[in-house]
C-alpha cells in the first residue's frame, strides 16, 4: 500500500468514527438542511409554463399574436362554448345554464356570456331582424294569438288539448286559415311517443312555421379563463369543470345536449409539450 492509500485509508476511518460517534447529531444536521432546501425551492424556484414566455418575441407570428392580444384584449384567454340541442329552447336553456355555471366559479373563470344573447338580445332583438323576417314572424303571431294565450293559462296536457279544440273552431270559422304545419306537427309528436321514441315539439319551429336549421339550434358561449401558469396545464381545472357540466346537462341524451369547447388554450397544451419534447 503506497502512501497516498494510507493517508485516504486515515482520512476514511477518522470520518466513519466521527459518524458513528455523532450519529444523532449528522441525522439532525442532514433533516434541518434537507428542510432549508425545500423552503427555498419552494419559495425560489418554479415553473411557468405560458407558451409566450418560451418563444423569442422576434419572430414574425409572435409579434402577430402580440399585436392582436394588444388589438383586442377582451378576446384573449378565451375559450368558446359550442352548444348544439335538437330544438332551439333546449339550446337556449343549455347555454344559459352552462354560463351561470361558469360565472359561479370565479377562482378559475373571469367572466362568460352569450355573443348573441343574454337580457339586451332578449328585449331588443327583434330590431335586429330583416323587414321581411319581421313581418313574417309578425303574421305567425297574429295567426297564433288564440293559441299563445290559451297554452299560457294552462301548459299541462289537459291545456294542450284545449290549444287543439280551439285550432279546430278557429278553422270553422275561418275556411283561410291554414293550420296545416301546426296539425302535422301535434300529429309527428303523438306517433312519436306512441312508437316510444323520444321527440320534443319546438313551439319556435311551430311560431316560425319552418324547421329549425342546425344553426338555430346552435348557441356560442364566450368564457374567460384564469390560468395558472405554474402548473403543467395552466387551464387544466377550468377545461376538466367544463366537461363535467357538460355531461350533468346532456343528461341521458334524449334532449340532444352536445358542448364542445374550441380554444387556443388546446394550441397552447400541445405546443408546450412540443417544446418538451424537443
Amino acid at each position: 500500500m503506497n502512501e497516498n492509500q494510507s493517508i485516504n485509508s486515515k482520512i476514511y476511518q477518522l470520518w466513519a468514527n466521527l459518524v458513528a460517534r455523532g450519529a444523532w447529531a449528522i441525522v439532525i444536521f442532514a433533516l434541518v438542511s434537507a428542510w432549508f432546501a425545500f423552503t427555498y425551492a419552494r419559495n425560489n424556484l418554479g415553473i411557468n409554463t405560458d407558451p409566450a414566455e418560451m418563444i423569442s418575441p422576434e419572430l414574425p407570428f409572435h409579434k402577430t399574436f402580440t399585436d392582436y392580444e394588444q388589438a383586442f384584449p377582451n378576446h384573449a384567454g378565451n375559450v368558446v362554448i359550442v352548444v348544439e340541442a335538437d330544438t332551439p329552447e333546449f339550446a337556449d336553456q343549455a347555454a344559459r345554464a352552462l354560463v351561470e355555471l361558469v360565472k359561479g366559479e370565479h377562482d378559475i373563470f373571469e367572466d362568460a356570456y352569450l355573443p348573441a344573447g343574454g337580457p339586451f338580445i332578449e328585449l331588443n332583438g327583434l330590431l335586429f331582424l330583416d323587414y321581411e323576417k319581421l313581418q313574417d314572424l309578425a303574421d305567425n303571431l297574429a295567426k297564433a294569438q288564440y293559441f299563445l294565450a290559451a297554452l299560457f293559462q294552462d301548459q299541462s296536457l289537459r291545456g294542450l288539448f284545449e290549444l287543439l279544440d280551439i285550432a279546430v273552431r278557429v278553422l270553422e270559422d275561418d275556411k283561410k286559415q291554414n293550420l296545416d304545419s301546426f296539425f302535422l306537427r301535434i300529429d309527428k309528436a303523438f306517433r312519436k311517443t306512441l312508437d316510444g321514441e323520444p321527440y320534443y315539439l319546438s313551439w319556435q319551429d311551430i311560431l316560425s312555421d319552418t324547421d329549425s336549421e342546425i344553426k338555430d339550434r346552435r348557441r356560442f358561449i364566450m368564457a374567460k379563463l384564469r390560468f395558472d401558469y405554474n402548473k403543467l396545464l395552466p387551464a387544466e381545472r377550468a377545461l376538466d369543470a367544463i366537461h363535467t357540466w357538460a355531461s350533468a346537462l346532456a343528461g341521458d341524451g334524449t334532449m340532444g345536449i352536445r358542448i364542445r369547447v374550441s380554444c387556443d388554450t388546446y394550441i397552447g397544451v400541445y405546443l408546450l409539450l412540443c417544446l418538451l419534447i424537443v
